[in-house]
């Protein structure tokens, strides 16, 4: 069905409409992440600030990326490959899970270092990290990093409406358990 072609992945996009359980998604499947020993990081672009990158400024000031000095240009571009370094050798000393809600809020900025981040997990064999993105689906509102989240073929895309589609019904405005928990297995692989 609809869930097993979608695969485990480092990179997960979850996308619904509004009420599909995307931010509960998230929540359950950070869950078993932190009891086998990884440090689970949470951003939610809720009601995000106007800053340049939002919610995900201090996530990157954790990860020890410098977010201040110099052009704006060569900041910025600083910024995109440091995010990904800093993330890889967090991750070599422990487990790490970034669980971002609300991603479809995220200011321009912080799309672009998602879309980094996500480039920089793709790109690793025996990465311990994993990004998992929540982005509420509206019209027209698939710019170029949701395609960039989403991946090659949109092969790291979950659709909540496919996994109601798997139970045999339509999308409930809050999916039943077992969905979840059969995606739970599918993005909640050992780290």
């Amino acid at each position: 069905g609809a869930l097993s072609r979608l695969g485990a992945g480092d990179v997960v996009l979850v996308t619904g409409l509004a009420g599909a359980g995307r931010s509960r998604l998230l929540r359950e499947a950070a869950l078993p992440a932190a009891r086998a020993g990884a440090l689970v990081l949470r951003v939610d672009f809720t009601g995000a600030d106007h800053d340049e990158l939002g919610a995900l400024a201090p996530l990157l000031t954790r990860l020890g990326v410098a977010l201040s000095g110099g052009d704006a240009r060569i900041r910025r571009a600083r910024i995109l490959v440091e995010a990904g370094r800093r993330l890889l050798v967090a991750a070599a000393g422990q487990p790490l899970v970034i669980a971002v809600d609300n991603a479809q809020a995220a200011p321009p900025a912080a799309r672009e270092v998602l879309a980094a981040l996500a480039r920089t997990l793709r790109g690793q064999e025996r990465a311990r990290a994993r990004l998992w993105i929540a982005w509420r689906d509206e019209e027209g509102a698939r710019d170029p990093s949701w395609l960039e989240l989403a991946g090659p073929d949109e092969g790291s895309r979950l659709a909540l409406e496919l996994v109601a589609e798997a139970e045999g019904g339509c999308a409930p405005p809050s999916p039943p358990l077992r969905p979840v928990l059969e995606v739970l297995a599918l993005v909640a692989r050992p780290l």
